[in-house]
C-alpha cells in the first residue's frame, strides 16, 4: 500500500471509531445510562488499577462500567474499532497513531528467587544472567517487546538465554520464578507486593536499566480526547500518586 493509502486507511478506522463511540453517546442519553468502555494492558489492569478501582467506582457510581484486560497489540485493535473509549497502555507502541498522554514512567525489573545464585553476586552485569532459564511474556505483549528491545540495544537477544518459557499470565510467571524454576523481567508494579513480603528479590544489572512509560490512550479525535478528559485526570492523579 502506498504512503496515501496508509493515511487514508487510517483516516477511516479512526473515523468509524469515533463514529461508534458517538452512536454510543448518543443511545445513552436517551436511555439515560451513562457507560464507561475502556481496556487496560495485562500489568496496569492486574496490579497497578487493583489499588484503586475502588475510588474509581466510587468517583463514577453513576455510570457502567466495563474493563477489558489484555496484551497491548489486543487492546491498541479494540482501541480502533471503537470498542473502548480509552486504553491504560504500558510500554511500546506507535505514539504517532494515537493521541496519549503520560501517567508515570515505571521501572522495568530482574526478578529471581531470594535464594537464587545472582542474589549473592555483589555486581550483576547482563552477561550474568544469559546462562539462566527466562519466563517472558507471549508474542503481542508489551513487556515482551520492551525486553527484546533492550536486548537489541545490548547486542543481544532472547536466544542468548539457555532456556525460554513463554506465558501469557503474569501471576503464573511470579509463582515460577518464586519456585526458582527460572528468572524473570517484569514492571516494578507487578511484583511489588511479593517483594515487599520477600517472595520475590529484585536484581539490579549495572549496565541494563529499563525504564518504560504507562500511558492514557485514545484515537486522536478531539471529541474522543475531550470526552475522555475527565478520566484521565482521575487516572493521572491516583496512578502517579502511587509512585
Amino acid at each position: 500500500m502506498t504512503s496515501a493509502g496508509d493515511l487514508f486507511l487510517k483516516y477511516i478506522q479512526e473515523s468509524k471509531a469515533a463514529d461508534k463511540i458517538i452512536e454510543q453517546r448518543l443511545i445513552e442519553i436517551e436511555e439515560g445510562k451513562t457507560k464507561i468502555n475502556f481496556g487496560a494492558t495485562l500489568t496496569i489492569g492486574e496490579f497497578t488499577l487493583a489499588p484503586i478501582l475502588k475510588d474509581f467506582f466510587n468517583k463514577f457510581e453513576n455510570h457502567k462500567i466495563n474493563i477489558q484486560i489484555h496484551n497491548t497489540e489486543h487492546i491498541l485493535k479494540s482501541l480502533n474499532k471503537g470498542e473502548i473509549e480509552f486504553a491504560l497502555i504500558e510500554g511500546l507502541f506507535n505514539k504517532s497513531e494515537y493521541k496519549t498522554r503520560l501517567l508515570k514512567e515505571e521501572e522495568f525489573v530482574l526478578v529471581v528467587n531470594p535464594d537464587h545464585r545472582l542474589r549473592s553476586k555483589k555486581r550483576v552485569n547482563l552477561m550474568d544472567i544469559l546462562n539462566e532459564r527466562i519466563i517472558i511474556r507471549e508474542q503481542g505483549s508489551g513487556s515482551r517487546e520492551i525486553l527484546v528491545r533492550g536486548l537489541y540495544d545490548k547486542n543481544s537477544s532472547l536466544d542468548d538465554f539457555k532456556d525460554i518459557i513463554e506465558i501469557g499470565n503474569v501471576a503464573l510467571m511470579k509463582r515460577l520464578v518464586i519456585d526458582n524454576i527460572g528468572i524473570s523481567f517484569m514492571y516494578k508494579d507487578a511484583a511489588k507486593k511479593e517483594i515487599e513480603e520477600g517472595l520475590l528479590d529484585q536484581v539490579d544489572i549495572l549496565d541494563f536499566k529499563l525504564f518504560r512509560e504507562f500511558n492514557f490512550v485514545t484515537i486522536n479525535k478531539p471529541s474522543i480526547v475531550d470526552q475522555s478528559h475527565i478520566f484521565y485526570k482521575f487516572f493521572e492523579k491516583h496512578i502517579s500518586n502511587s509512585l
